[in-house]
């Protein structure tokens, strides 16, 4: 999928899978949910939704909306935005194990370039995914699209790097916040990244060859502008 292979890894963030699993879910949650190095300009962002189906298109609907309801306003347009939401379908063994992705491009002072936000349609159906759950992972992408990353593992956050169960909690709203009351970073240069995340089935599948054969990263890409 050229989507997951057209960028150079440059650096890894993996997460102790096994360590946190074992803690319980309450004791493994961040406070705040932490954040990541991108934001828009306010809490309030443009979205184009190019799903073909009306029930991807409600999924994206009510995700959107249970943002909104916690502070961050999405907002449906018809024309071009720098935000595009849509699924696909991957149902390979390397890419069954996740169930959903986000491409960031931004700038090294923190503004959003660009932003894609997917949900893979074979992972849900694998997998039993229901509506309610399907809307849970597009909100999870949702939250890193708007700058937050992800929280503990096994922990109730929508957040959480395998979420199926949890909506947006109070921990993700003070990340929203936090990230919201960062300022953008005073840079001597301005150079564009790009940075892939995934969100998994579960930390129990192995991975094959995703994102290079490394479990669980997100990585950034310098761009010349």
């Amino acid at each position: 999928m050229k989507f997951r292979s057209q960028l150079t890894l440059v650096s890894l963030i993996t997460f102790g899978w096994l360590l946190m699993a074992a803690q319980p879910s309450q004791a493994a949650t961040a406070t705040t949910t932490p954040i990541a190095p991108w934001r828009y300009s306010t809490t309030t962002a443009n979205y184009r939704d190019k799903s073909t189906s009306a029930y991807y298109q409600d999924v994206w609907r009510q995700a959107t909306k249970n943002w909104q309801k916690k502070g961050f306003k999405w907002k449906a347009v018809k024309g071009n935005s720098k935000t595009v939401l849509t699924s696909y379908s991957d149902n390979s063994a390397q890419g069954v194990v996740y169930i959903g992705m986000k491409q960031t491009k931004y700038t090294a002072s923190g503004r959003i370039i660009s932003n894609k936000v997917m949900v893979n349609r074979a992972s849900f159906k694998r997998f039993n995914y229901n509506k309610a759950e399907r809307v849970k992972v597009a909100e999870h992408e949702l939250g890193h699209a708007l700058g937050l990353a992800h929280n503990n593992p096994g922990s109730v956050s929508v957040m959480n790097p395998a979420n199926r169960s949890h909506s947006i909690k109070n921990v993700d709203v003070k990340g929203l916040n936090l990230r919201y009351r960062t300022p953008y970073k005073t840079v001597s240069k301005d150079t564009v990244y790009v940075t892939n995340s995934a969100l998994k089935v579960s930390p129990d599948l192995a991975i094959q060859g995703v994102f290079g054969g490394h479990d669980d990263c997100e990585h950034d890409e310098a761009l010349s502008l």
